[in-house]
């Protein structure tokens, strides 16, 4: 019978090489199977929106120990069972790798979600590293949910006629829509939105929807809303219906008021004017003491007086549909700026349960405006006049958006520079002859110098020269031309009338003698026709002179130059004003020559 030996060295080389190829398993970082762990970990938070880069904390007891780099997955999880993959493997639609996870002790950690993370919830796996055959080091005990986000909207209420926009941000600036490239949006009155992009009752499609930045969208509101009525607003990774997934809904409901109409709508730095508020519809309809707010923002849902929210000390309601409102003294403009704009807000009342009942109104600011002069302070009615407007409050320096206008007797002024603060400049258009008030507008509102410059008769004729001895017929235009009646006969009888002139214009004044000129008029240019406003054509009488009587003398005017005068009545001792003479322009000089 054979004995049997054992073989003992091949035995312990056997198991020499297995121990070294578990050594060399572990200098390289790969745990095998039969050193996993699996511990169950929490995590916080464990919802988050779309668009990843949320930062989960994740805790377990000895979770992390022996591991210097752990890698993570996201499993998708329809049912809520789903359980960890043994070890890494590769990504996939429903196997999806971290952006980044990290460990901070053995027991803790985090792990950052990536941008491709759907609506729905994921089981978080912890690894031993990023390697294909890494194993598994831990599972979260609940599901990480990716949900809707919530943009926050600005403002939450608007008019029901719509056509306002609104302004849909990621909460605290989350980047919700960085998958989505294109964005849509609708107007819903059911408590959830659509899961993907529907047009069908009750959903109002936006209009315009703009995609500003991953955590920014801007839309216009649609016509169609019902007044009353809060909104949710739902937000789609485009606008394709059936498709398109929803990737937000907005954090508040957004509410269609009535129309508020201010008047006026601009006023001054520093308030303590006053203006009214009108509604569209009877909304102060059993309010006793509504309230009013400014903020340069968006108005807040209930009524707040405090902080951004500037209350008025004085609104007194005038009807269901009007309220008067002091405009704070807190209302002003900010370092450098020339205007700014205040939305009024205007609530049931002055608690913090008491609602915005009207869409906001708007309402602009400027530097207090003052008028105090004008030079040169006339200038002829045809206009042409270059003419500095003197005060305070004017938008200096101007830009492209500057609200700045005047005008002169409620003729425009052309070609307006804003010279300083205290200073603008502009060219005068025509107006009637005759005194007049000097306006400024700006975004501060509207201010009057009253009657601070003359407009005089300025005209310009051609021809400008005839010889002697004849009866040429003369073009005048002008300004005012409408407001005449121009005589016949005698001109010391009266009537407005046409005369040649050897100075500024004729003293018209009575000479002692009855029924004679101090200094007659050269001669009249007679036979006035009246084209319209602007034009007046006559013939000029170069073949004789007027007496002081205001008799034609046989003599011939004499070559020289003289002037052409519009007056507005020639009879004895008539009072002329500046506005009733044509001031003499170089255009009216008449230069009586045999060439």
């Amino acid at each position: 019978m054979r004995k049997s030996h054992p073989r003992r060295g091949p035995r312990l080389f056997r198991a020499g090489l297995a121990t070294a190829a578990a050594v060399i398993l572990v200098v390289a970082g790969v745990q095998t199977p039969a050193f996993a762990t699996n511990t169950p970990f929490t995590i916080t938070p464990s919802t988050g929106p779309l668009g990843g880069n949320t930062v989960i904390a994740v805790a377990g007891t000895n979770l992390l120990t022996g591991v210097t780099a752990p890698a993570a997955r996201f499993i998708a999880n329809a049912t809520g069972t789903t359980t960890c993959p043994a070890t890494l493997g590769t990504v996939s639609a429903t196997n999806i790798a971290a952006s980044a996870a990290t460990k901070n002790t053995d027991n803790d950690g985090t792990v950052t979600t990536p941008n491709t993370l759907a609506l729905g919830s994921y089981r978080v796996c912890l690894y031993t590293s990023s390697a294909a055959a890494a194993v598994l080091e831990g599972t979260s005990t609940t599901l990480y949910v990716v949900a809707a986000a919530a943009p926050v909207l600005s403002p939450s209420a608007g008019p029901v006629s719509g056509g306002n926009s609104i302004t849909l941000t990621g909460p605290s600036g989350a980047p919700y829509l960085t998958t989505a490239t294109t964005v849509g949006a609708a107007f819903t009155t059911a408590s959830t939105c659509p899961a993907t992009y529907t047009t069908t009752a009750p959903n109002i499609v936006a209009s315009t929807v703009t995609r500003t930045s991953t955590s920014v969208a801007t839309l216009t509101v649609p016509s169609g809303l019902a007044l009353g009525t809060n909104y949710n607003i739902c937000v789609y990774n485009g606008a394709v219906a059936g498709t398109s997934v929803l990737i937000g809904k907005s954090a508040t409901a957004y509410g269609t008021l009535t129309g508020l109409t201010l008047s006026p709508t601009v006023g001054p730095s520093g308030g303590t004017n006053t203006i009214t508020a009108t509604a569209a519809t009877a909304v102060l309809s059993g309010v006793t003491s509504p309230a009013v707010t400014f903020t340069e923002g968006s108005c807040s849902a209930t009524y707040t007086g405090t902080g951004a929210y500037i209350p008025s000390t004085t609104v007194t309601k005038i009807s269901n549909t009007k309220v008067v409102v002091l405009v704070p003294t807190g209302v002003v403009l900010g370092g450098g700026e020339n205007t700014e704009e205040y939305s009024v807000c205007v609530y049931a009342g002055n608690t913090g349960t008491d609602a915005l009942i009207a869409a906001p109104g708007s309402y602009t600011i400027a530097p207090t405006l003052t008028v105090t002069g004008v030079s040169p302070a006339g200038g002829p009615a045809q206009g042409g006049s270059l003419v500095t407007i003197a005060g305070g409050g004017f938008p200096y320096p101007a830009d492209e958006d500057t609200v700045i206008s005047a005008s002169i007797g409620g003729a425009p002024l052309e070609n307006i520079e804003v010279l300083s603060a205290s200073a603008i400049r502009g060219t005068t258009t025509e107006r009637a002859p005759g005194l007049a008030s000097v306006s400024v507008t700006t975004a501060a509102g509207t201010k009057t110098l009253a009657d601070a410059f003359t407009f005089s008769y300025g005209i310009s004729v051609e021809p400008n020269t005839a010889p002697t001895n004849t009866t040429p017929y003369v073009d005048i235009l002008g300004v005012g031309f409408d407001g005449l009646t121009f005589g016949t006969g005698n001109p010391n009888t009266g009537g407005a009338r046409v005369f040649l002139v050897n100075d500024s214009y004729s003293n018209l004044a009575d000479s002692g003698t009855p029924a004679n000129y101090a200094t007659p008029p050269v001669t009249e240019c007679t036979g006035v026709l009246k084209i319209d406003d602007n034009e007046i054509i006559c013939q000029l009488q170069l073949v004789s002179t007027l007496n002081p009587a205001g008799t034609v003398n046989t003599t011939d005017v004499v070559n020289g130059t003289y002037t052409i005068a519009v007056v507005s009545n020639s009879a004895v001792a008539a009072t002329l004003t500046s506005s009733s003479v044509s001031i003499i322009s170089s255009g009216s000089t008449f230069t009586v020559s045999p060439y």
